[in-house]
């Protein structure tokens, strides 16, 4: 079966949106005869330039109906040379919208625009009333054209259905892996008298720094020899004080930095990354590679990844450090039951937290798609124009 891949950032290197493309790219070529990246160097310089201007004008040029009718366009002469059996697209909602595809198509996105404009709204919030009648049109399109649409987490997926109509039949949840080039094969962590906790995130605020800094301070008040080291983001400055390590940020790109994080990830008590919004949280994924249990909050997509008692804590956004000094000083001060734990997280993270699991499940729902009969046009579906007024 030959595979058409679409995704908004270069597969082929593990720097296009936090290796996502590349690694879910690798996935798929293990499970099929052929799987071709297929894009357009124009479209995407084109897209970069608009988007510059487009932030002064608070328009996104990805949801105007042009772009997607052009960006069709380019991608139709592609998809003539490669001749794909199954068309499978990776966050490019643009894309499938002006694509007239004459074979199924796979949409898979961590998450619905509905959703990212309800949720994050630092990011959204700004965009004009006709950017968002687009997007909703846009994500419309996509989604009900679509013969399969996967999802790495359920609140997404719930979403495919709830707020576009899609038939649940054709909508699947099927988690995301750790974007990790080699894997530990086995538990590296070694305990020593320090709790260490490990904070991963650009963005100090929305990823629940100081809830995490709340957190050392307890366990700290508590007896416990505690630290918290900090990679992505550097603390503020009233943050300062007795535990607090700041790494700043650590590329995968760089093998000297990449040994700093495994190091970091092996010698880590637990992950602490109390966000506020979290699509879907690849972190946590990565984490439990290493066998490092994860305390976060239960919202958007981190529920499908972290299990309480499972391979981590999950706790309310609103509930502050409370329930988190109290999971770790009762798992911390157990060494038993601490291991347990470990136990528990690296055993799922190998068995259902890996590309190569997401791999199989999606190949799996794809031969499905492809071996049903294409679905005729649908009824009152908007045209690649709509929502442009």
């Amino acid at each position: 079966m030959r595979i058409a891949f679409l995704s908004p950032g270069s597969p082929d290197t593990p720097a296009a949106w936090s290796g996502t493309p590349y690694f879910c790219l690798r996935a798929l070529r293990e499970q099929f005869e052929s799987v071709e990246p297929v894009t357009s160097p124009t479209m995407q310089t084109l897209l970069r330039g608009l988007r510059r201007a487009g932030t002064r004008l608070r328009t996104d040029p990805a949801r105007e109906p042009l772009i997607a009718r052009l960006y069709g366009l380019a991608l139709r002469r592609q998809l003539d040379r490669v001749r794909p059996d199954v068309v499978f697209g990776l966050a490019a909602s643009t894309q499938l919208a002006g694509l007239a595809a004459d074979c199924p198509v796979v949409h898979c996105s961590d998450a619905t625009f509905r959703l990212m404009c309800d949720y994050y709204p630092d990011w959204f919030a700004g965009l004009s009333p006709r950017s968002r009648r687009n997007g909703e049109a846009m994500e419309r399109r996509a989604i009900l054209g679509a013969d399969l649409s996967l999802f790495p987490s359920d609140w997404a997926a719930a979403s495919a259905v709830r707020d576009y109509g899609a038939a649940p039949a054709r909508v699947h949840a099927v988690p995301f892996g750790a974007n990790l080039a080699t894997r530990p094969s086995a538990d590296p962590f070694r305990r020593d008298g320090t709790c260490r906790l490990l904070f991963v995130g650009v963005d100090w605020t929305r990823k629940g720094g100081e809830v995490a800094l709340a957190v050392l301070r307890g366990l700290q008040a508590r007896g416990v020899a505690a630290e918290l080291h900090v990679v992505g983001c550097a603390p503020p400055p009233e943050a300062a004080g007795p535990g607090l390590v700041a790494h700043g940020f650590l590329s995968k790109g760089d093998p000297t930095q990449l040994a700093r994080l495994q190091a970091l990830f092996s010698a880590a008590a637990f992950l602490i990354v109390p966000s506020r919004q979290e699509a879907y949280g690849l972190v946590f994924c990565e984490a439990g590679a290493y066998g490092l249990p994860s305390l976060a909050t239960e919202t958007g997509g981190i529920p499908t990844i972290v299990k309480p008692g499972l391979n981590g804590i999950l706790a309310p956004p609103e509930a502050g450090p409370a329930p988190f000094i109290e999971a770790v000083c009762e798992h911390w001060g157990d060494p038993a039951r601490y291991a347990a734990l470990r136990e528990r997280t690296f055993a799922r993270a190998r068995d259902a937290l890996t590309w190569e699991a997401w791999g199989r499940r999606s190949a799996e729902l794809i031969r499905q798609a492809a071996r049903r009969k294409p679905a005729p046009a649908l009824p009152g579906l908007a045209p690649a124009t709509e929502g442009a007024r």
